[in-house]
């Protein structure tokens, strides 16, 4: 995933998004010990910045909270997650306030 043109990114982050919501792939994501937080926030938030991507990003981490087994790491990891909302929405709605 780390290597696909960001055109085809899209509609792979909205089906994983989909994805972990079911609990048997909430419990495999979750007992890897995540490094799916880290791939997503790498595909979400890379240079250029796309406000689709980080909004689909954020998306997928907020489904990760549906199921036990995929929202013990997103609590270990609570600080960067914050730190990513934070970020989308300070740098989308800061021009409104």
């Amino acid at each position: 995933l780390l290597t696909w043109k960001k055109a085809y990114l899209f509609p792979i982050l909205d089906l994983m998004r989909l994805v972990i919501t079911v609990e048997s792939a909430a419990q495999f994501y979750g007992a890897n010990d995540a490094p799916i937080l880290g791939q997503i926030t790498q595909l979400s938030f890379q240079e250029p910045r796309d406000a689709v991507l980080q909004a689909m990003g954020l998306r997928f981490l907020s489904n990760m909270f549906l199921q036990n087994a995929s929202r013990l790491p997103l609590i270990k990891n609570a600080a960067s997650v914050c730190f990513f909302f934070f970020f989308f929405f300070n740098f989308h709605y800061s021009k409104y306030s």
